[in-house]
């Protein structure tokens, strides 16, 4: 094996560190990005809990046909 020059190992040494740069940042966007999903799903269930408590419910409709038979189903 050859001898390897300051530069050259200087130059593999940065390499190697940029790829754990990179590879730490693209796992802390991931885990943003999860964080981010969990809050906006408990956001929309507290919402739509909220819509529901202040919304009435709406009257149940008869299943009585008041009107006369029409088709051939009735």
């Amino acid at each position: 094996m050859s001898e390897l020059s300051g530069e050259m190992l200087f130059g593999i040494m940065s390499m190697m560190l940029a790829l754990v740069l990179w590879v730490r940042v693209l796992m802390n966007k991931r885990h943003s990005d999860d964080w981010l999903e969990d809050r906006l799903v408990e956001r929309q269930e507290k919402i739509e809990n909220q819509r529901r408590k202040t919304t009435p419910a709406p009257a149940p409709k008869s299943d009585e046909h008041t009107g006369p038979a029409r088709g051939p189903w009735g």
